[in-house]
Order: structure tokens, then sequence, then C-alpha cells
């Protein structure tokens, strides 16, 4: 593992001013993607803009893990019919 392109979550912690507990949860909760390396939990730097977007969740608008693990799965539902309705539209597209 190449160690710049992964966040210690205790950086993070450090960083963003954020208890251990809040990584924890989301961790738990499958809501970002960690690897487990030497009994450290690393953040790739790619999922920093998700981790990012949940913290503001938290602390801009007081919602919760619990409220962010709804949140997360009602954005990816619709990211799914955005998705699914753009195929049939190219597929519409097809028969003009």
């Amino acid at each position: 593992m190449r160690t710049t392109e992964y966040i210690l979550t205790q950086d993070l912690c450090n960083r963003y001013r954020v208890e251990t507990s809040f990584i924890s949860l989301l961790i738990e909760k499958e809501l970002i993607e960690v690897h487990y390396v030497e009994e450290q939990y690393y953040l790739h730097v790619d999922h920093l803009g998700d981790f990012e977007r949940l913290l503001r969740l938290k602390t801009e608008l007081g919602v919760n893990v619990d409220g962010i693990e709804v949140i997360q799965h009602l954005l990816s539902k619709i990211e799914k019919l955005q998705q699914a309705n753009r195929q049939l539209k190219n597929r519409l597209q097809l028969f003009e």
C-alpha cells in the first residue's frame, strides 16, 4: 500500500476535528470504505470527498449517523433511477 494514496483515519480526526467514534460508526455502517492495515484504518484519497460530504451532513445539518445512512440509501436509489431513466431515453432515441 502506497501511503500517498491513503490517509490514516486518525489523521482525519485531527485534521477535521472530529471524534474517532464518528468515523468508527461510518465504518460500522459501511458508509465509507476503508482499508485495515497493521491495526490501523486508512481511507483512500479518492473517497475523501465522500467523507467530507458525510461530515458536512453531521456538522452543518446536525444529522446523526443513522440519518446519514438513510440519506445515503435514498441518494443511491435516486442515482440508480436517474441512470435507468437515461438508458430508457437513449433507447427511445433509437426509434426516432
